[in-house]
């Protein structure tokens, strides 16, 4: 997998910075998730899991600066074919800052936080066939000069039968290796 990770990793254009997450899923396959940073913008380049998936067209994660008026939009595709299967996802996404305030957390109380509303709107597909839509709605909570959200709240799913998730911000050292020291409390 290291092998795999270094050189997607290097071959994402148009970035000044890579961060690299590694999870495992619900198979127990390691995935690697790359997320590229510009001057104006967060985006989801590429996964590893277990294949290496670079996006044609990448995911806007986060439109930077965020003021309490930021939106945005964008489409995303990305393909890849692992054990002659070949998947595609396809999709809109729209962020806007829906409010700024204060917002408590068994961690902390963090104040001066942007609400950000993402919602995600995808098809996925496997040989061609459409697998059907999906759509993730998230609400992540901003403090400026932190690198992750302080804590984040998900739905997925249909309205008649939806998954709901959260995770929040449970220890953080400021650093050089500051990504390595967050943990989140799910």
């Amino acid at each position: 997998v290291a092998g795999t990770s270094a050189n997607l990793r290097a071959t994402i254009p148009n970035s000044s910075a890579t961060q690299v997450d590694t999870y495992e899923n619900e198979e127990g396959i390691i995935c690697h998730t790359y997320t590229s940073t510009g001057v104006h913008l967060v985006k989801l380049s590429g996964v590893n899991a277990p294949t290496s998936q670079l996006f044609s067209d990448t995911k806007l994660i986060l439109p930077l600066p965020l003021t309490s008026s930021s939106t945005a939009t964008d489409t995303y595709s990305a393909s890849a074919t692992f054990q002659g299967i070949t998947s595609g996802v396809n999709g809109d996404v729209s962020i806007s800052v829906e409010g700024y305030g204060t917002v408590t957390t068994p961690f902390a109380t963090f104040n001066n936080v942007l609400l950000v509303k993402t919602v995600d709107t995808y098809n996925t597909t496997a040989n061609g066939n459409l697998n059907g839509a999906n759509q993730v709605t998230s609400y992540a909570f901003y403090k400026a000069g932190m690198h992750q959200p302080v804590a984040t709240m998900f739905k997925s799913g249909p309205d008649n039968n939806p998954t709901y998730s959260s995770n929040f911000l449970s220890s953080y050292s400021l650093g050089l290796e500051d990504v390595n020291n967050v943990v989140f409390a799910i």
